[in-house]
């Protein structure tokens, strides 16, 4: 008797634990069913947002350092014959006036040398410039080609002095990362 007591005692210990290892294996059943079933939405969704172009990113336009800041959205577009060219705004956030002496406009991660256009402006603290028509480039240094409704995905280079650099033939020099889509040129 004693025997069947034991036994009697060990099952009656046991039964708790079953009933809650029942329901942990529930749950774990529950959330794997239903994270496949997301994880499956969320791969046919990022398929049709590839295949479709459904999303469009908003346009970008971001210098690394505050030296200088772009003042609205800048504007690609694309002429007749599919040469981009950027119009864009440039503020100037140094304590101090600058002379913007070339700018460029390159597809990539990467500015050109090869590609900077003189464009000579002064700007005092605070001011922004305008910069029309500027052409584009590819990192091979040819003029880019892109079709409306294209992205566009570069920098746009500054080179500049400070009013207080004792040199001005050794020029400072920063970018700012554009993405943008490209438009038709009207008129």
């Amino acid at each position: 008797m004693n025997k069947n007591l034991k036994g009697q005692a060990a099952i009656e210990c046991a039964a708790p634990r079953i009933a809650r290892s029942l329901k942990g294996q529930a749950a774990m059943e529950y959330l794997m069913t239903y994270g496949w079933a997301i994880l499956a939405i969320l791969i046919v969704l990022a398929i049709l947002i590839t295949l479709f172009g459904m999303i469009k990113l908003p346009s970008v336009c971001n210098f690394p350092r505050q030296e200088f800041a772009c003042d609205g959205t800048p504007q690609l577009y694309a002429d007749a014959d599919n040469y981009v060219y950027i119009s864009i705004k440039v503020m100037n956030n140094n304590p101090e006036s600058v002379e913007i002496k070339k700018v460029a406009c390159v597809q990539g991660n990467k500015v050109l040398d090869s590609a900077a256009q003189a464009n000579e402006k002064s700007l005092l603290s605070g001011e922004t410039g305008t910069f029309l028509n500027i052409p584009c480039y590819d990192q091979t240094g040819g003029r880019l080609r892109m079709v409306p409704g294209d992205e566009f995905r570069g920098k746009f280079g500054v080179w500049y002095n400070l009013r207080s650099d004792p040199d001005k033939t050794v020029l400072r020099a920063t970018d700012a990362t554009v993405v943008s889509p490209v438009a038709q040129k009207t008129g």
